[in-house]
């Protein structure tokens, strides 16, 4: 449920770095966004740390690591829009190559965490590296 500040991040940054206007209705949507946003994060972190310390730690961790990487995402979205405004794109094609790409980082990413060894952080899952492919199937 946190990945709904994506609209929020990009209408802000659509606003300061793209000059666009919002009107009452989108800022009355944000509004009822952030709401929400605000009040999963919050009972998320308040249902953690009613039990140990150690587990709302992690959950505070995740929620501000789900913000971090919406605070990427919406930076990338206004960037291509920003860059690719000028031109006429096929959205198919522009899909497929934002896939294929994606594709070939993470034929190259995955042996890669699949061998690093993170059981001295703690974030890691039951493998005790960062990724696991045969255990996710």
């Amino acid at each position: 449920m946190m990945r709904g500040a994506i609209i929020v991040i990009t209408a802000i940054m659509s606003v300061v770095f793209l000059k666009r206007k919002q009107h009452f209705h989108h800022i009355a949507s944000i509004a009822v966004i952030v709401t929400g946003v605000a009040l999963v994060g919050y009972c998320g972190i308040k249902a953690s740390s009613d039990g140990d310390a150690g587990k709302s730690k992690t959950t505070l961790f995740g929620v501000m690591v789900c913000i971090s990487s919406q605070l990427f995402a919406g930076g990338q979205f206004v960037v291509e829009e920003k860059l690719l405004s000028g031109y006429y794109l096929d959205p198919l094609y522009v899909v497929g190559c934002e896939g294929f790409f994606g594709l070939c980082y993470y034929c190259c990413l995955l042996p890669i965490f699949q061998r690093v060894d993170c059981t001295t952080v703690g974030l890691c899952g039951d493998a005790g590296v960062i990724d696991d492919s045969s255990l996710a199937f």
